[in-house]
């Protein structure tokens, strides 16, 4: 599911009108691994990651929308300062420069939120998650919507996206629980 808003868009420079999108991303989710099955990218793991490179690499791709990270998996921010912890070793506030560069060249930038799984959020909240795999695990309490709304909007406001992307959007499958529902789930 993809978010526009005409008020998320940074002022100078103005993306070009887009007329048909042409669109990737690079995927910061998961680990590098040989695996079939991979892992989430322990949380640090592309915080290396140059925006300049990065917007670069869209831009010899053709694509005219770049859709990258505002929190992703583990539960850490792709900028700085945000009421969501940044990725450890976050070398560079990395969305609002993405922000900057993509419009620079015409680009309009998309963030994205993974909504059903955030190790982060699980490990701090047990008791309103199924456990932390590789995986959804996250029930929609009331806890965790207000958590979410509070992360969009701040992603939002601080750094220029144009609109966000929301993946993962399911329940959990309640395998931990052998099909029963966790208590914060039978509150609501």
């Amino acid at each position: 599911f993809f978010f526009f808003s005409s008020a998320m868009a940074a002022e100078p420079p103005k993306p070009a009108d887009i007329k048909e999108i042409k669109s990737y991303c690079l995927d910061f989710n998961w680990a590098a691994t040989g695996r079939k099955r991979k892992p989430f990218a322990a949380p640090g793991t592309w915080a290396g990651a140059d925006p300049a490179q990065h917007a670069a690499w869209y831009k010899a791709m053709g694509v005219n929308v770049i859709q990258t990270f505002c929190v992703s998996t583990i539960g850490y921010a792709w900028y700085k300062n945000g009421v969501v912890p940044e990725q450890p070793g976050l070398k560079h506030d990395f969305l609002p420069e993405m922000v900057r560069l993509g419009h620079q060249e015409g680009m309009l930038v998309f963030g994205y939120y993974c909504i059903a799984a955030n190790t982060r959020w699980g490990t701090e909240n047990p008791t309103l998650s199924y456990g932390t795999p590789t995986s959804y695990h996250i029930p929609y309490t009331d806890e965790y919507l207000a958590y979410l709304s509070a992360a969009i909007t701040d992603g939002v406001a601080k750094t220029g996206i144009d609109g966000f992307m929301i993946d993962w959007l399911w329940m959990p499958g309640r395998k931990a629980t052998e099909g029963k529902w966790l208590d914060c789930e039978k509150k609501l």
